[in-house]
């Protein structure tokens, strides 16, 4: 199906460089395809639990993620310009204790692993 869907983007892409006007409404459609495609039940890979601390300093972000480890192991973790976002398979969090802002993100993300140096 991946396959697929790249092929005709290819395709679309083509068209438009050579002045295919069609080829531009392919290319939204196709876009709007691969994203409802890539939000169905069917490519859902995992689940995960994404808390986000936003504006949270490097001291606070361990103070958390120490307080989550007694719950859950952290899969992963990443400093970014805009927090420290903290990775974890599902759990009960209401029974997570702490003073530090949170947002939870559940299943409104698509995970995409990095490759690259």
């Amino acid at each position: 199906m991946f396959l697929a869907l790249c092929l005709r983007l290819v395709i679309a892409i083509t068209n438009f460089e050579r002045g295919d006007d069609p080829g531009r409404e392919k290319l939204k459609r196709i876009d709007s395809e691969y994203k409802s495609i890539l939000q169905s039940d069917a490519c859902k890979a995992e689940t995960n639990f994404i808390f986000d601390l936003e504006g949270a300093s490097a001291e606070t972000a361990a103070a958390f993620a120490q307080r989550l480890r007694e719950h859950k192991t952290i899969s992963l973790r990443r400093e970014t310009p805009n927090g420290f976002p903290r990775r974890t398979d599902p759990f009960d969090y209401s029974t997570l204790s702490t003073d530090v802002e949170y947002e939870l993100k559940t299943d409104d993300m698509v995970f995409v692993d990095f490759i690259g140096e």
